[in-house]
This record gives C-alpha cells, sequence and structure tokens, in this order.
C-alpha cells in the first residue's frame, strides 16, 4: 500500500491544538494571552498579538516540534508597548470592564477590529446611553467609536437612534470621541 508514513501516526487537529495551546501557556517565557491556535490537517497556524519578537518566535519553536504536527504558519503580529497601540483584544477586554463598571449587567456589545469600536445593543434610556459612550471614550487607543446602540427598546424591538446621532464616528486623536 502506498500511503505516506505519516498517515499511520496521523493524531487529530482538536488533540494538536489542545497540546499546543497547552504548551504555549505552560511556558513562562511567553506571554500568550492574546495568541490563538488553530489546526487543520495537522497544519498549525498560530495568530494573534504579542509585545515582543521573541515570544512571537519562542511560540513557534515550542509548537513545532509537537507529535503530530506537520507545518506551523507563525501569522502572530507583535505591537510594540505602547499606551497609544493596545492591541484590539486588549481595547475589548478594557471596553468590556469600563462598560460593566459604569453599568454592570449592561446589554451592550462591542466589536473591535483594528482599534475601532463597535457599541451595538439595547438600552432603555438616553441616560444609560450617554454612561455607555462615556464609559469607553475615555479609554486609550480607541481610533474611533461607532455607535450602533439603540435606545428605547428591549432587545428585538426595531426602534430607532435618535435623529442626531451618527452611527458612524469621525476618526480623532482626541480621548473625547464624538458619537
Amino acid at each position: 500500500m502506498n500511503t505516506p508514513r505519516h498517515a499511520a501516526a496521523r493524531r487529530p487537529d482538536a488533540q494538536i491544538s489542545g497540546d499546543a495551546a497547552a504548551a504555549l501557556q505552560a511556558n513562562p517565557e511567553i506571554q500568550t494571552i492574546d495568541i490563538a491556535v488553530k489546526v487543520t490537517d495537522g497544519v498549525l497556524a498560530l495568530t494573534g498579538y504579542v509585545r515582543r519578537f521573541r515570544d512571537k518566535y519562542r511560540s513557534e519553536d515550542v509548537v513545532k516540534c509537537l507529535p503530530g504536527v506537520l507545518a506551523v504558519a507563525n501569522a502572530i503580529e507583535v505591537l510594540p508597548p505602547s499606551p497609544e497601540l493596545a492591541s484590539d483584544p486588549e481595547l475589548a477586554r478594557a471596553v468590556v470592564t469600563s462598560l460593566q463598571a459604569a453599568s454592570p449587567g449592561t446589554s451592550v456589545r462591542a466589536i473591535v477590529r483594528r482599534r475601532v469600536v463597535t457599541l451595538e445593543g439595547a438600552l432603555e434610556s438616553e441616560a444609560e446611553h450617554a454612561q455607555a459612550l462615556s464609559a469607553v471614550r475615555g479609554l486609550r487607543g480607541i481610533e474611533a467609536i461607532v455607535n450602533l446602540i439603540t435606545i428605547g427598546c428591549r432587545a428585538g424591538c426595531a426602534a430607532t437612534k435618535p435623529e442626531d446621532e451618527n452611527p458612524v464616528a469621525a476618526r480623532t486623536g482626541d480621548p473625547a470621541i464624538s458619537s
């Protein structure tokens, strides 16, 4: 039978992925909070953000020798430490923390993509709306806020935003980003 040598010893992708995540977390030299692992047909992909180049390459070194790994695609981005340039996951955590502190149990959800924060959800009053926006506006590293919060309804209704609300915020360097 003509089968590749590695076919008989092939490990399930989910097992390889779990082993890789565990190996990364067990390595005290790597800050892995924003590293994701995905395995497809034995090809392991590393994605996410780190603050140091050595974390990017050490991550690769840790996973490339695991049983079942046929190749590694290292797409980890390096964002040097800077209070002005937070990674999207760091910003997302900061937004959630800020929203929860301002209004525990809020139904507002945040999506962060390239330092642009999109707020979605339904709030019952203008006061809750202002509180949610205020909680996010003061965070460092945000380039813009897209405000898709609806007011005056519960989830599932078709209320619209107030007339003076612009759903796409202007890009600005000012921490008081207008909505």
